[in-house]
């Protein structure tokens, strides 16, 4: 009453009566303001049964309800602007459609009777909304300087989700850029499906493989191709940077967000097994059968993408100690009476990763932000972080989730009708739009707990149970004797575990050998000029040229007797080729150089 006409609900006509009367059935088609004729059509059959129907007469004559039937509806000055009474914020209206669907879950309603009751029945329903955060979330979005300008006319959307991660409580969600002016809008949060890329990896690939303990923080993998087709010439996968760097940590993998790792770790773990989980524990609820393989679980490319809502649900489970909570927008629905229809309070929750691979994943993900693909995040300087970037092939979909000791949120940007943000800006700097989005957003939320000082920490809980040991970042192993030798420098480093899950032995993977500082390779019989340094012990075999950034620091024996192999297919000949290249197949000839020519001429072909 208030907002259509200014007035207590006591102080209405009998035509302003009929006109709110006339809108639960539906709003969006019944409202005055977007249609004034439909309101007056439905107001016109609602006064002609009232007055059959009901007791109208002892108050009104027949005349005066034609009269009210006749009369023109002047609404409030200043709701023709703002469709009031319809529109409601991106929280309230996943809220309506989160009712109606438990309504019809429970009850076994249609949707229409779940929507009657909703709209009409007196209802009280008690939400999960923060409206600070709301406001904010809110008022980010309708900021056009927040979002890249791709120059194409067309505008980028967004959305996001924030969580309660203790609690599963929704406290903000913004289903799109701008003012929101269409009731029951299209909600990018809740009902797009967009390609998550990258952002699945923790999801589908680490989380699952510390859990089935079948790697730890520095367990080592080869960032080298997982299949080659020798007829088309080509590899699988490719790093974003298009750089296989050979031997590297798990830690490193997410830090860098290596696809090669992600679908070794994949197929450590089986397909099927990933793929179940992704579905039965993280509940991501629009993966199909045919997303059981290895590019949509390692890459994120399924058949119909997941939503923004669900992801923030799956990183909330890993900042809450393994326990996945229902994303809720309301806690309980009462009738009139104060009966309880609804009771969301307990909704599924389940435990599905065990505390020790929560915290490994926390620190795994913190180094993104702080050393990785993730280091724009700004919050981090406050506030601890954790989370993991996500690009999609040809940048279509961009994504951020991630989480403090506070919030978990999830963050999409890309175009309606998918197309590349490659040359995006944001701001005057060059950085994922859906990062830079998460990151003013939560920088936004967590502003008031700053003020007040003295911050949750993830050590206070979440990995406060780790252990740290020096390892090798070649073997994943501990340290061993000839780990500081390496051509490199050393290659010790300080590492995260659980205490059940620490690594098993010591280095093996360095061997010592002569190295010649004059030819920069191993010295031969006439070498003067030598030092002892370590090589890594790895042998590689495929059926191309495939270029590995640390094969010129690799070394093998082909048998016992023979001191380097004079196979050159194997690693040691790496040592002869220009850094960084390696020569994949036995038939390719060896090129003379200083090493062949000065010391082992019989080796050279």
């Amino acid at each position: 009453a208030y907002e259509y006409f200014g007035k207590d609900v006591s102080e209405l006509t009998l035509v302003e009566c009929a006109a709110l009367a006339a809108i639960p059935q539906n709003p969006s088609r019944w409202n005055p303001v977007d249609h004034p004729e439909n309101n007056e059509e439905r107001r016109w059959v609602i006064l002609e049964e009232m007055y059959k129907n009901t007791d109208i007469e002892k108050t009104y004559t027949r005349e005066e309800t034609r009269a009210a039937q006749e009369e023109e509806l002047v609404l409030r000055q200043g709701t023709e602007d703002r469709s009031v009474g319809t529109v409601h914020s991106w929280f309230v209206d996943t809220l309506i459609y989160d009712v109606i669907d438990e309504f019809q879950r429970v009850y076994h309603f249609d949707e229409q009777t779940a929507k009657n009751l909703l709209y009409s029945g007196g209802l009280q329903i008690y939400t999960t909304v923060d409206r600070g955060i709301q406001a904010k979330l809110d008022a980010i979005y309708q900021n056009p300087e927040m979002f890249p300008s791709h120059g194409t006319g067309v505008q980028v959307e967004s959305a996001i989700t924030v969580m309660d991660q203790k609690t599963g409580y929704v406290v903000g969600i913004v289903g799109g850029r701008d003012a929101k002016t269409t009731p029951l809008a299209f909600n990018r949060a809740t009902m797009a499906t967009r390609q998550p890329g990258s952002s699945i990896k923790p999801l589908s690939a680490y989380s699952v493989a510390l859990e089935k303990g079948l790697i730890n923080y520095s367990t080592v993998l080869d960032d080298s191709p997982f299949r080659v087709d020798q007829a088309k010439g080509t590899t699988w996968p490719n790093n974003w940077n298009n750089v296989y760097s050979g031997l590297y940590t798990i830690s490193q993998a997410v830090r860098e967000s290596k696809n090669t790792i992600a679908v070794k770790v994949v197929d450590l773990v089986g397909t099927k097994t990933s793929y179940d989980f992704l579905v039965n524990k993280y509940r991501l609820s629009t993966l199909v059968p045919a997303d059981n393989d290895y590019a949509p679980l390692a890459l994120g490319g399924f058949t119909n993408g997941v939503t923004c809502r669900d992801m923030c649900a799956a990183y909330a489970a890993i900042a809450n100690n393994g326990v996945y909570n229902q994303p809720r927008t309301f806690e309980k629905v009462l009738d009139s009476s104060g009966n309880i229809l609804l009771d969301n309070t307990s909704a599924a929750t389940e435990v599905i990763l065990s505390q020790d691979t929560c915290a490994v994943m926390t620190k795994l993900m913190q180094e993104v932000v702080t050393s990785g693909t993730g280091t724009s995040i700004s919050l981090r300087r406050q506030v601890d972080v954790a989370g993991k970037t996500g690009t999609t092939q040809n940048d279509n979909d961009l994504y951020f989730c991630g989480y403090t000791p506070y919030y978990t949120a999830a963050c999409w940007v890309g175009y309606d009708n998918p197309k590349s943000l490659t040359n995006f800006t944001s701001g005057q700097r060059r950085v994922s739009p859906a990062a830079y989005l998460w990151d003013q957003s939560m920088t936004a939320i967590h502003q008031d707990l700053i003020a007040q000082g003295n911050l949750k920490k993830f050590s206070d809980d979440l990995t406060k149970s780790l252990v740290t040991r020096t390892y090798c970042k070649d073997s994943g192993l501990l340290a061993g004797p000839y780990c500081q030798q390496d051509l490199r420098g050393s290659r010790l480093a300080s590492g995260f575990y659980a205490p059940s899950n620490l690594p098993a032995a010591t280095c093996d993977c360095h061997v010592p050998v002569t190295y010649c500082n004059d030819t920069a390779s191993i010295a031969g019989p006439n070498c003067q000029n030598v030092r002892q340094v370590a090589l890594i012990n790895v042998k590689r075999s495929f059926p191309l040229n495939v270029t590995i950034q640390d094969a010129q620091y690799t070394y093998q024996k082909l048998t016992e007797g023979t001191p380097y192999a004079a196979d050159p297919a194997s690693s040691f000949y790496a040592l002869a080729y220009a850094p960084g290249t390696y020569p994949g197949s036995s038939k390719v000839a060896h090129p003379a150089n200083a090493f062949c020519a000065a010391h082992n001429p019989e080796l050279c072909q």
